[in-house]
């Protein structure tokens, strides 16, 4: 029971940081030193690198998404 109530504390510390810091605006800087790391021999390094390419994805994909909301019924004021 403690450890699911301290699990919950650090990762609402974990979003509060991303939200704060805006990581979304450095998602393609991530994705690329993701990727890159990725291609070195050592597998420690390999794997880090696609975690840090996947987070980059998914910090993109939310930055798309908060971009592009509402922009199919934009021009009908009756919804908006």
């Amino acid at each position: 029971m403690i450890g699911v109530i301290i699990g919950a504390n650090v990762d609402t510390g974990r979003i509060v940081f991303c939200i704060e810091f805006n990581l979304s605006e450095y998602a393609l800087f991530i994705m690329g030193v993701g990727s890159i790391s990725s291609f070195f021999k050592k597998e420690c390094i390999n794997n880090i690198g696609q975690i840090v390419f996947g987070f980059g994805c998914l910090f993109y994909g939310l930055k798309l998404m908060g971009n592009g909301r509402y922009s199919a019924i934009k021009g009908y004021a009756s919804v908006c």
